[in-house]
């Protein structure tokens, strides 16, 4: 069995200087949609419920971040949509935060407010304490947000037809998301993992005909400002910069940077890293 792995590992410091919704439907068990694409009954060709009684599963790509499979490690943690032809694993990083630590984000007035909400409380005279409940949360300023660390991408643009067979489960026993289905004859399988001993996200691409496996990665951080490029020297590896800037809760200016290594280390094929921060494997 031919096989691809990722290695993804993040990291983050502080700096103090600028630098869809649709509706859920039920998605596993008898009765639940297939894949978009997938062209199959609902006799042979649809999945079946894994043999673990400890795992979430679903018979179609996940809509929305909500639908998402969380892994994590208490560190880093990736939410995985489970497309076909595009794989969507969206990032996350414990200290990837706008804005900046302060001495003046708590409101002289707080003591003094909360004596008198007490007192308004049990005198039920409620609606005069709510004025004074925005002095008990802190003075906004530049407190900033938690915020999400970008999107990995894979993309396997020529999966999208004649796909059967699809699964997306989350292994509660074993703490592994897995996306497999079947396209032209061919079984392909995505695991992700994260260590918390190695401070890792890890994913494999496998197939079970050597040579299946074509796939172009990168990384996107939305709206943050962030790079991608390879590593000099090397053939395999990116490095991946941004830094958490928002203007809703922090002034846009100030936020911890991430740098970020993402290795691909195929079996088999041929490799080539492109100057747009894209790491491409074809035929592994």
């Amino acid at each position: 069995m031919k096989r691809l792995a990722y290695v993804l590992s993040l990291l983050s410091q502080l700096t103090l200087i600028p630098l869809q919704s649709s509706g859920v439907e039920r998605e596993s068990g008898q009765g639940a949609p297939v894949a978009p694409g997938v062209a199959a009954s609902r006799a042979a060709h649809v999945s079946a419920a894994p043999k673990n009684p400890l795992a979430l599963w679903y018979r179609r790509p996940a809509q929305r971040w909500l639908e998402a499979l969380p892994i994590g490690n208490g560190r880093i943690g990736v939410m995985v949509f489970g497309g076909i032809g595009t794989e969507r694993l969206a990032l996350n990083e414990s200290t990837f935060w706008a804005g900046a630590p302060s001495d003046s984000h708590e409101h002289p007035e707080s003591a003094a407010a909360f004596n008198d909400i007490r007192a308004l409380f049990k005198a039920g005279r409620y609606k005069e304490a709510q004025p004074l409940i925005g002095k008990m949360l802190g003075r906004q300023m530049n407190y900033g947000t938690s915020l999400p660390a970008g999107d990995l991408i894979l993309d396997q643009g020529t999966l999208k037809d004649n796909i059967r067979d699809y699964r997306r489960e989350l292994d509660l026993d074993q703490g592994i998301a897995r996306v497999s289905f079947e396209s032209q004859g061919i079984r392909f399988t995505r695991e992700i993992l994260a260590s918390h001993p190695d401070g890792v996200l890890a994913v494999r691409l496998t197939a079970n005909q050597p040579g299946s496996i074509h796939v172009t990665t990168r990384y996107s951080g939305w709206n943050y400002p962030w790079s991608s490029t390879p590593v000099p020297g090397s053939k395999d590896t990116l490095v991946i910069n941004a830094q958490a800037l928002e203007t809703k809760h922090s002034d846009g200016r100030c936020g911890t940077r991430l740098k970020g290594l993402i290795r691909v280390v195929p079996d088999g094929g041929t490799l080539t890293t492109f100057t747009n921060g894209a790491v491409q494997v074809m035929g592994a």
